[in-house]
């Protein structure tokens, strides 16, 4: 086995949440957040940014040659939000469903008073 850069009982070391962890079987697993990383569904990615940046070509083929300074910076508005839709599509595909299910009531009657 090889030696661990932190202790395996968490004392006098640390843990990181991107580290292995050792089980009692022996053997090296992952940590809950590095498998959920790892289990994101990565084409889905894939094709949501190939789809956003595309969208953003567009925008700017349709708006460069524009003598507006507004309107020939629209597709830097749209790449900015691409990447704020980006980070928050990892947020949000991180937080586990039942999470969800159980703030699902009061999220609906906030909802509702908006």
């Amino acid at each position: 086995m090889p030696p661990l850069p932190f202790s395996a009982s968490g004392a006098g070391g640390f843990t990181s949440c991107f580290s292995y962890i050792y089980s009692t079987r022996g053997r090296i697993e992952a940590t809950p957040f590095l498998r959920k990383i790892l289990g994101l569904n990565w084409l889905l990615m894939a094709v949501m940014l190939a789809l956003a940046i595309f969208g953003v070509i567009a925008i700017y083929s349709a708006t460069y040659m524009r003598e507006d300074p507004v309107a020939a910076e629209f597709w830097r508005k749209q790449a900015n939000w691409v990447a704020v839709g980006f980070f928050a599509f990892i947020i949000v595909s991180l937080i586990d469903y039942r999470w969800v299910r159980w703030g699902a009531l009061p999220m609906y009657l906030a909802g509702l008073d908006f």
